[in-house]
């Protein structure tokens, strides 16, 4: 097994999500997308997006209508609208 943190099943889930994410806000899926979702699962950008037990996001959850996906992917849009401004 590899211990390597960037390679545990919740980071890869983490970084599936971030790819989907890009995917649905009709991102062309090259390298710079791949930097970005390390980055942004690197960097723990998904807290407070993904409901636990102990934290449902039931208030956060609600402005989306109850839709995980697209409070995660609005999540992801304005950090990739960030980082793209960051990298010219």
């Amino acid at each position: 097994m590899n211990a390597d943190w960037r390679y545990t099943d919740e980071n890869l889930e983490k970084r599936a999500l971030c790819l989907m994410c890009c995917v649905r806000n009709g991102e062309q899926i090259d390298s710079s997308i791949y930097e970005f979702c390390h980055y942004f699962t690197s960097n723990g950008l998904f807290g407070g997006v993904i409901p636990t037990k102990e934290d449902p996001l039931e208030e956060e959850l609600a402005k989306y209508k109850g839709d995980f996906y697209a409070m995660a992917q609005a999540k992801v849009k304005s950090e990739l609208y960030n980082w793209k401004a960051l990298q010219s």
